[in-house]
């Protein structure tokens, strides 16, 4: 018998410790195909791989890529894991230490081929049905089923080099001379953790981010902009929690310890005996939990409050703008009206930004009477400002201009107005970033400086369900087509940038929704791997107790603890994280995303009970069948 024969009866045989393996397997190319296919599709090939849009499909496969490598990498430790007695007997009878590497090598090669063979054929079953959600959320109907030849082969590549690499570099992980250590693995607990050093980490990392977020110098505010500092963050976070739950268990041992109940001491020594494996499984999962949660909503947010977005950063329709004196303003406004006056709801307003004539600057002047006037427009609050105040508006959606801004100030000073804010809005009055800011003053004011100010005209256009009419913004910059590319006129249609900003969310949202769904399974997994794992090792020693007399009352609530333990306690800790960074994002964020939130925890709530209850009474009733029916019989 060759050693490629044995690896094949291997697996045959021992199907219960290579089925968890290789589910996880299939899962991975499984998902990764379906990236390929909608990557590939002939409705993405006008998508220059440089946008926004290409580079959430690349983002999108990278992190897909790197998913599969880290999941299978999990499962392969959890396989090791279980065949450790194997591999200690098969040393015993005389196998080298390159025979059992070559019989690893094997083995992973030949999961690894039936994985992605399995996992594309998954994939092309299901990439009709996944293509048509494709066409409902990104909101085209171009998506139709179609042949992946790419995709196929793609996915054999990448995957294939990744099984490759991991077949390699698994057999490192086994030692000849812990042949000892490999058949007592199943009976031998888990080394103490030295959790001093990682708490030293923790807080020299945990007070140099406080620093780095609370101090307002240049040299804080350089290294937030740098890209390793989201890294570090999230190492900080991910080991902050793993402190948390390693702390949270060693305290909770300490004070079940004062009880004598049969079942708590069943459960204070299984979480004695599991200490590091309950804080790495509650960690993994409290983490993708909160990563999928956060994403799911911003997302979700993002793709359905597009209109609302759109109408903050565009407040108008259709605006228009010369930029040189070789524009025929009249002609081009009239090209506008012909075409949009007989739209339900329209209506048309002109006004001037003024702007300092000696020192022109990006930041605007407005009086309170042409102010009011464009606030009727838009159906907003109109505004009373003094002789002695001012009325900051913001230029940019979702900032605030709480300050005069220095070159307004300068201004006033040189005609000596001592003015102090009245009052401030982030709500422009323009396309955001067309100003940085625009500061209204009382009409007396204003006619005191304008002799020394130039203007801007905008001709700003409404109208009804402007996001469903794409004929008529198409038809009006087609008319002004010359002056638009000669750069003597501005046009700028709030259809083009909400078509856009849709297209790409959805695609984000549809590709984000995917990678979450990926990591919430990946959660279920870690938590069937650390339930029914070791079930047998388990069982055995819940036999021992049951003979001396522990009910089967008290082993059910010791299970439930377990359970409970490693499903909710993460849970739970992942919500108060989705909380903090919904709390933390509302100072940057266009629309609220507090809303959305509420109702996706309230249904994630229901859901986790419903998940909870189920995972509880199935794996109380496997540890039942196997602890009192074999009791039974003996």
């Amino acid at each position: 018998m060759t050693l490629f024969d044995f690896a094949r009866n291997n697996i045959s045989r021992d199907r219960r410790n290579y089925i968890y393996y290789f589910v996880n397997c299939v899962f991975s190319v499984f998902v990764f195909f379906l990236f390929t296919v909608l990557s590939f599709h002939p409705a993405m090939s006008i998508i220059d791989r440089d946008s926004t849009m290409g580079l959430i499909l690349i983002v999108g496969e990278l992190i897909s890529i790197g998913f599969s490598v880290c999941f299978i990498s999990y499962s392969v430790g959890c396989f090791l894991k279980a065949r450790s007695r194997q591999f200690g007997l098969i040393t015993i009878l005389g196998a080298s230490k390159k025979q059992v590497n070559k019989l690893v090598f094997l083995e992973n090669m030949i999961v690894g081929f039936a994985s992605i063979v399995t996992g594309i054929l998954l994939g092309f079953v299901f990439s009709k049905f996944f293509l048509d959600i494709a066409n409902k959320v990104i909101g085209v109907s171009d998506f139709t089923f179609y042949f992946p030849v790419q995709a196929i082969i793609t996915t054999v590549i990448v995957l294939g080099i990744v099984f490759l690499a991991i077949a390699f570099f698994t057999p490192r992980l086994i030692r000849k001379k812990e042949v000892v250590r490999l058949l007592k693995t199943e009976v031998t607990g888990e080394k103490p953790q030295k959790l001093l050093p990682l708490l030293i980490v923790f807080l020299v990392l945990f007070g140099f981010m406080v620093w780095l977020f609370t101090s307002g110098t240049q040299m804080a505010k350089q290294i937030q902009d740098n890209s390793v500092t989201a890294l570090v963050l999230v190492f900080t976070i991910i080991t902050g929690t793993y402190l948390m739950f390693a702390y949270g268990m060693c305290m909770a041992l300490a004070l079940s310890k004062k009880s004598h109940a049969r079942g708590r001491l069943l459960y204070s020594s299984d979480k004695k005996a599991k200490l590091r494996a309950n804080a790495q499984t509650m960690t993994i999962s409290a983490v993708l939990y909160a990563i999928s949660f956060f994403s799911i909503i911003l997302l979700f947010s993002m793709s359905t409050n597009v209109k609302t977005e759109t109408e903050k950063i565009m407040p108008y329709a259709i605006s228009y703008n010369a930029w040189t004196e070789n524009a025929d303003v009249a002609g081009d406004v009239a090209v506008i009206e012909k075409e949009l006056q007989d739209l339900p709801g329209y209506q048309k307003a002109v006004f001037n930004l003024w702007y300092n004539k000696a020192n022109p600057t990006r930041s605007a002047m407005m009086s309170a009477s042409d102010y009011n006037i464009i606030m009727k427009f838009l159906g907003r609050e109109t505004v009373t400002v003094s002789e002695d105040g001012v009325f900051l508006v913001a230029g940019n959606a979702g900032e605030t201009v709480k300050k005069i801004p220095s070159d307004i100030q300068s201004f006033m000073d040189e005609n000596r107005f001592d003015l102090s804010v009245e009052g401030y809005t982030e709500a422009t009055i323009m396309l955001s970033g067309f100003t940085t800011n625009v500061c209204i003053v009382n009409d007396s004011v204003f006619d005191a400086l304008k002799p020394q100010m130039d203007s801007k005209t905008i001709t700003a256009f409404v109208y009804d369900n402007w996001e469903m009419n794409s004929h008529s913004p198409e038809a009006v910059e087609n008319s002004l087509k010359t002056s638009i590319e000669n750069r003597d006129a501005n046009v700028i249609t709030a259809y083009s940038y909400y078509r856009t900003s849709q297209l790409q969310n959805n695609l984000t949202l549809y590709i984000g929704s995917m990678l979450c769904f990926t990591f919430i399974l990946a959660v279920a997994s870690f938590i069937y791997s650390r339930l029914y794992s070791e079930l047998d090792a388990e069982c055995k020693k819940y036999k021992g107790i049951v003979k001396i007399g522990l009910s089967k009352k008290e082993l059910s609530s010791a299970l439930r603890k377990v359970t409970s333990l490693i499903l909710l306690v993460p849970f739970l800790v992942a919500l108060i994280y989705l909380w903090i960074g919904i709390f933390i994002s509302e100072r940057f964020a266009i629309v609220s995303n507090i809303p959305v939130a509420f109702w996706f925890t309230v249904v994630l709530l229901v859901l986790q009970t419903g998940i909870y209850f189920g995972i509880d009474a199935s794996y109380r009733k496997a540890v039942f069948r196997k602890v009192y029916q074999d009791y039974e019989r003996s």
